[in-house]
């Protein structure tokens, strides 16, 4: 099963910049879009490179905000100072933000942090030289545990803790990083629930799409490693649930094809025919995976994360490598 914990100050992260999600919402009331994710920048001058988990943009006030998304409890020193050094200039071109003028761009960075391992990252970043501030957050709140905000927006907006009805909506749950299993999980899960439309075949791309909601934003490096992760885990589960693994000229071109389909006749019928992929797939009859599947589809396709809202997400085509 995916650690969705470890991915909650990132989800935390998103939804912040998201209206309408039934979590807090300040970044996205003072304007700011997500526009990038795992995106390198900077590494000229003889400064290291910075990738943030996430960048977000304010248009109207020329403000990019970087955020560094901390599950653990620990602070690295060096990549701490890399993102002090990084100009606003710097961190507006890897994140390819097309600008108006430069003489009022300015920069912020925050990490975010489980509120257990606050106290952690604030001693880690003083340590590191790094004044920056902190987000702590909960499930059901977020609040500034430490530092300030150059956008003196963000300071009024994160003035007071803020708590909400609901859970973090989960956005992501997967990354490079994820194990093989916890791929084929999810890709199980998701093949599993197209088996009743009437599509023959889903390429690897479409996968991908579905399975990261934010697939279109990640940085050219992650996006390939996802797509690799995700063709080699739709070539396992293929095998294993009876389907074609069908290798195309690309990564992302690969595909699934359906063959042994529940919609067509089967012996003891539809239901038990998809018991008997849900056994393959995980060795239960539990179906908790096509049904936690389909709510993450649900969650993308219902435009929680508003893709009209958001900049500079360019399309993912099938130029992604197969190396």
């Amino acid at each position: 099963m995916p650690n969705v914990n470890r991915f909650l100050p990132l989800n935390a992260f998103i939804s912040l910049c998201t209206p309408d999600d039934g979590w807090p919402s300040p970044l996205a009331e003072a304007g700011y879009e997500i526009v990038g994710i795992e995106t390198p920048m900077g590494g000229k001058g003889g400064r290291g490179r910075a990738t943030p988990d996430a960048t977000a943009f304010r248009q109207s006030a020329q403000a990019i905000l970087l955020a560094e998304a901390k599950s653990g409890r620990s602070v690295d020193p060096e990549q701490a100072r890399r993102y002090v050094e990084l100009t606003p200039e710097e961190a507006v071109s890897g994140a390819k933000i097309a600008i108006r003028w430069t003489d009022k761009l300015s920069k912020d960075v925050v990490y975010l942090c489980i509120r257990d391992n606050e106290q952690k990252i604030i001693t880690g970043l003083q340590k590191a030289g790094a004044d920056l501030p902190v987000l702590s957050v909960t499930e059901f709140a977020v609040h500034r545990a430490g530092g300030e905000f150059a956008d003196d927006r963000l300071n009024e907006e994160f003035g007071a803790p803020m708590t909400a009805k609901r859970s973090v909506p989960t956005y992501l749950v997967l990354d490079s990083q994820s194990s093989d299993d916890e791929f084929d999980e999810i890709v199980a899960g998701n093949l599993m629930a197209r088996l009743s439309r009437p599509r023959a075949r889903v390429s690897v791309l479409e996968l991908a799409k579905a399975i990261h909601g934010l697939l279109d934003l990640l940085g050219e490096g992650e996006r390939n490693r996802i797509v690799r992760k995700i063709s080699g885990s739709a070539d396992r589960v293929a095998t294993n649930l009876g389907f074609y693994f069908l290798p195309g000229p690309t990564r992302a071109e690969d595909a699934v094809v359906f063959e042994d389909r529940p919609e067509q006749a089967h012996p003891r019928g539809r239901t038990q025919k998809y018991q008997a992929l849900a056994r393959q797939a995980n060795g239960t009859d539990d179906s908790s995976i096509i049904e936690s599947q389909a709510r993450l589809t649900d969650n993308i396709d219902s435009g929680q994360i508003r893709r009209n809202r958001i900049v500079n997400s360019g399309e993912v085509g099938s130029e992604i490598s197969k190396e």
